[in-house]
């Protein structure tokens, strides 16, 4: 079992990587970005080569614009199960759910988007991706 508390402050931010859709209306700016994740995690060994990991992260955001202060939070649950067929090659199946509590700002921000993992921004606050995969090391 694990958890983790990270703290990310943002000033002057210009946009994104991630962000498809970081301006405001009316010209406002964003002064800061600021977010605190919450982390808990949990691995269970049901064999020495079978196991499966699981993370709940609960993101609160405070992004300060020039025409307000806006507080959207994303819920983010992932899963993996992993089967080690030798010790350099592996077969896995992971999941991941993400939902925002949406703060209207009329950004990307409103919308959920599993980073790294998916084709591109939800259409709603909801999203969700799996994967199937071999790993092999070398």
């Amino acid at each position: 079992m694990g958890a983790a508390w990270s703290h990310v402050d943002v000033y002057g931010p210009t946009g994104n990587v991630w962000i498809d859709n970081s301006s405001l209306a009316n010209g406002a700016s964003w002064p800061a970005w600021k977010f605190d994740n919450f982390e808990v995690s949990t691995q269970y060994h049901f064999m020495p080569n079978f196991w499966l990991g699981a993370v709940y992260t609960f993101t609160m955001a405070h992004l300060t614009a020039d025409n307000g202060n806006y507080n959207p939070k994303w819920h983010h649950l992932s899963f993996m199960v992993d089967y080690d067929v030798s010790t350099r090659t592996s077969f896995y199946v992971q999941g991941v759910h993400q939902h925002v509590i949406s703060a209207h700002t009329g950004t990307s921000f409103d919308e959920a988007r599993i980073v790294d993992a998916s084709a591109g921004t939800s259409s709603g606050v909801n999203q969700m991706v799996f994967r199937i995969g071999i790993m092999h090391t070398f």
